[in-house]
């Protein structure tokens, strides 16, 4: 597997891997990933895949499996690194209307669930709100 785009800075450098931050991205769709220099605030790297014909998220990590054990850059320790998932299973509550143990009927009241999927929370300050979303397992 081949990335579709791949852009690499001349700077990037194993030994200043205590100054990188990885980001990853997946979907369906595809899957990316940036590499930031926190210490000159540069992105240093990019790569991006295209996936077809992947219908679920028991296929799609078997995919990113295969990206990684393949990819020279992601076979690092990074200092940090963050994900996100691209889909459209996620609903706002409202912190007062906000009760845990009614997360599932919250998120299953605009989308269906599939059986891999659990449900996460993230608490939006700005908004006064809760984001809650389906998170695939691998």
């Amino acid at each position: 597997m081949h990335p579709v785009s791949s852009i690499i800075d001349e700077s990037f450098d194993k030994k200043a891997l205590s100054y990188y931050h990885l980001s990853l991205q997946l979907g369906l769709e595809g899957f990316s990933f940036c590499i930031l220099d926190t210490k000159r605030n540069k992105y240093i790297g990019l790569e991006s895949y295209r996936f077809s014909k992947i219908h679920d998220y028991p296929n799609l990590c078997d995919k990113i499996k295969e990206v990684i054990h393949k990819s020279d850059l992601l076979q690092n320790k990074y200092k940090s690194v963050s994900a996100s998932i691209t889909h459209n299973k996620s609903t706002l509550i409202p912190t007062a209307l906000f009760e845990k143990s009614n997360e599932k009927n919250y998120l299953t009241f605009n989308h269906s669930l599939e059986k891999d999927e659990d449900i996460a929370t993230d608490k939006l300050n700005n908004l006064d709100s809760l984001n809650l979303y389906a998170l695939p397992r691998c």
